[in-house]
This record gives structure tokens, C-alpha cells and sequence, in this order.
């Protein structure tokens, strides 16, 4: 029951139009530069961290940029190539509310078991604000937080499907939030 995309379904540029709401303009500059940045055709995780680390200089992005590594490199492949960063760009800014509460859900399901845990949603939680806290005044008592939104749950089974999470991100916005502030 895992969450991860066939490397092959990810190869051919009417996979990546199919999977982008930009336009192929847009996504041949993208592609340029990203060459240009990566001439391996790839990013690793190390990459990401230093991306990360310029945007919160003052935080720990480590364990969040291992989170989402994970979640972008669909191929599974331990590095991201233009065209998976593309399509997490594209569903997170462009993408319909659906196709963004799905990846959103595979940013919690850190085991990629198709269920996320309590223990797996504190790990993103905490993950994300260690990274922004010590730019931005955040005091979140974690646990608390997620116990909170687990308590909304009607199945009460300690973990929330995609199902329970569709329905509890039109209760709980904040579900939703972690990812805001890079629009």
C-alpha cells in the first residue's frame, strides 16, 4: 500500500505536461536552469539541505528536508530530477485542492504505509518548526496540537487513512498550512 510512482511513468516530456499546470515555456526555462545548477540531470538530499538552510539560516532544516526529499522523489531513487521537482512544484502551487491534500498526506506518511500515525505527524510538525522557529515566533506545544487533531477523528484508531485526512483538513485548515508560507 505504499505511495510511490514508477520511475519509468516519470521519463517522457508528455508524462510531465500531463502531471504540471505550467506551461511549456515555463518549464523548458525551468529545466535550463536547473541543468544548469544540477549538470548531473539530479539533486540530492544534501542539495536540498543547503537550499533549505539559506531560507532558514537560523534553523534546524535537516530532519524537515529529509521529510520532504523523501516526498518528492517519487522514483524512489535517493536523488530528485527536474521532473519530480516539477510536479511537487506544480500540485503545491497550482494544483487542485485534492492533488495538494494527496501529497500533503504523503509528506505525513512517512513510512509510506498509507496511514499516518500520531507519531509520524509529530515528527513532520516538529520537523517544520524547528526549521522556522527561531525565524518566526512559533510556540507549539506538539503533542498537544496532534493529540488535538486526532481527538476530531470519528474512528478514534490512532491513525488517519487519506480518507480521514480529506475529511479532517475541512475541519482543521491548519493540517494544511505547513506549507503556506512558500507561496
Amino acid at each position: 500500500m505504499g505511495n510511490k510512482v514508477s520511475p519509468n511513468l516519470l521519463q517522457t516530456a508528455a508524462t510531465v505536461k500531463k502531471f504540471s499546470h505550467f506551461n511549456e515555456s515555463d518549464i523548458k526555462k525551468w529545466s535550463a536552469e536547473f541543468n544548469a545548477s544540477y549538470p548531473s540531470g539530479y539533486m540530492t538530499e544534501k542539495d536540498l539541505q543547503i537550499i533549505f538552510k539559506k531560507l532558514f539560516p537560523f534553523g534546524e532544516c535537516n530532519r524537515f528536508t529529509l521529510i520532504l526529499f523523501r516526498t518528492i522523489n517519487i522514483s524512489g531513487t535517493k536523488t530528485i530530477d527536474f521532473n519530480e521537482l516539477l510536479i511537487a512544484h506544480s500540485i503545491l502551487r497550482k494544483g487542485s485542492i485534492f492533488e495538494k491534500l494527496r501529497w500533503i498526506f504523503r509528506l505525513y506518511d512517512c513510512d509510506s504505509d498509507g496511514v499516518v500515525g500520531k507519531d509520524e505527524m509529530i515528527k513532520v510538525v516538529k520537523a517544520f518548526l524547528d526549521m522556522i522557529g527561531a525565524s518566526f515566533d512559533v510556540d507549539v506545544d506538539v503533542g498537544r496540537f496532534v493529540a488535538g487533531i486526532f481527538d476530531e477523528l470519528e474512528n478514534k484508531s490512532g491513525f488517519l487513512t487519506f480518507d480521514d485526512f480529506k475529511i479532517l483538513a475541512g475541519k482543521k485548515a491548519e493540517v494544511l498550512q505547513i506549507f503556506e508560507m512558500f507561496d
